[in-house]
């Protein structure tokens, strides 16, 4: 996005499956360990999005001013539109 580098990890279950999206605490914090331990009870049943918020783990902000409420709300929501659709 404009203001970050996300890494996304997609796991899908099965095309006709909702999507889901795990968003981490923080400041500071990532998504490896929830989508290590959770993610196998979760994926029979759910086609899911990982990523780490903005200026966490492996989402680097472009620069320290991107990292503001109002750009996570719309990086979550683009990548949410281009990995689950709508």
């Amino acid at each position: 996005t404009a203001s970050a580098t996300y890494n996304v990890h997609i796991s899908e279950s099965e095309p006709g499956a909702p999507f889901g999206c795990y968003l981490h605490g923080g400041p500071g914090f990532n998504a490896h360990g929830e989508r290590t331990l959770l993610g196998p009870l979760l994926h029979p049943h759910l086609n899911f999005i990982w990523f780490d918020m903005i200026g966490c783990g492996d989402s680097p902000a472009r620069n320290a001013d991107e990292v503001t409420l109002g750009n996570q709300h719309r990086d979550v929501v683009s990548l949410l539109r281009k990995f689950a659709g709508n």
